[in-house]
């Protein structure tokens, strides 16, 4: 379609043409159109002609909010709604760490085979519709099933200390007719969790390491 007078290009109508000079001494042949918005701008006949600028700079930033916005919780409401972004960024970080090689926690997901489930991993919708939002910002995404995938059926938000009970690394130990990790062992019996660790890599019983003071 010709840069014409009368021309629309989306939501671009060509009023006229004006010659501007550039720093560099060229020639740019300028279109001055009017936004169906009203607005009044001028564009560079190519931009309009290859399709590159089809409205005004505040209509173009009005249809990227929108688009960032389709489910509320983007970047763009960080500060209006910091605990949708929240949920939003922990849905993009479980998809990282199960499928980005270069993610620091691959290995322990998508190194392990832990997937996101068919339904989660391209609808943040779907996640936000089956997981709601969590409680608190500090909240994090856990898998019931330690080696089970990322579903509606094996996720829960916990707490930071809950999520932490449920690692892949931290140890379970039965004494006293009990069966806990180090950490919850550490809170119960006021030891310090390094402390335990470190009396049971030098052979001490269960029970001698989660007692002695």
């Amino acid at each position: 379609m010709s840069v014409s007078i009368g021309a629309k290009f989306g939501l671009l109508t060509v009023l006229s043409f004006v010659d501007e000079k550039r720093y560099s001494g060229s020639i740019k042949r300028m279109a001055c159109c009017e936004c169906e918005c009203g607005t009044l701008v001028k564009v560079e006949k190519y931009n309009l002609s290859s399709g590159n600028t089809t409205k005004c700079l505040s209509c173009s930033n009005e249809s990227r909010k929108e688009k960032h916005l389709k489910h509320g919780n983007s970047i763009a409401m960080k500060e209006d709604d910091p605990l949708g972004y929240n949920c939003y960024t922990r849905w993009q970080s479980m998809k990282r760490r199960c499928y980005k090689e270069y993610d620091s926690h691959y290995k322990n997901y998508g190194g392990r085979g832990i997937k996101v489930c068919d339904r989660w991993v391209d609808s943040y919708e779907n996640f936000l519709e089956d997981m709601g939002l969590p409680p608190l910002l500090s909240y994090q995404i856990d898998r019931i099933d330690n080696d089970g995938d990322y579903s509606p059926e094996n996720c829960r938000w916990v707490s930071v200390k809950q999520n932490a009970n449920n690692k892949t690394n931290n140890k379970i130990i039965t004494a006293f007719g009990e069966s806990m990790t180090q950490a919850q062992w550490a809170e119960k019996t006021g030891i310090k969790r390094e402390t335990i660790s470190m009396r049971l890599r030098r052979g001490w019983s269960a029970e001698l390491a989660l007692s002695k003071k």
